[in-house]
């Protein structure tokens, strides 16, 4: 599981992310600096990265039989 920290979002404060990480064990925290509660141009690649290097991880664990990471 990937769980993605806005730095720069009001509704959703950092800690949050931090919180929601430590609960789904497994889980892969990314922060992406800049980010706010909105998707803005200037985020899209990193989100983007942090997305499809989350489906590598996924997808390397699948072929190799290991147990899949949330």
């Amino acid at each position: 599981m990937l769980v993605i920290e806005a730095p720069d979002d009001p509704v959703n404060p950092p800690p949050h992310a931090t919180h929601l990480a430590r609960l789904i064990g497994g889980s892969r925290l990314v922060r992406i600096q800049g980010m706010g509660h909105a998707l803005n141009a200037t985020v899209v690649e990193p989100v983007a990265a942090a997305i499809l290097g989350q489906v590598g991880l996924a997808n390397a664990q699948a072929s190799t039989g290991s147990a899949p990471q949330r």
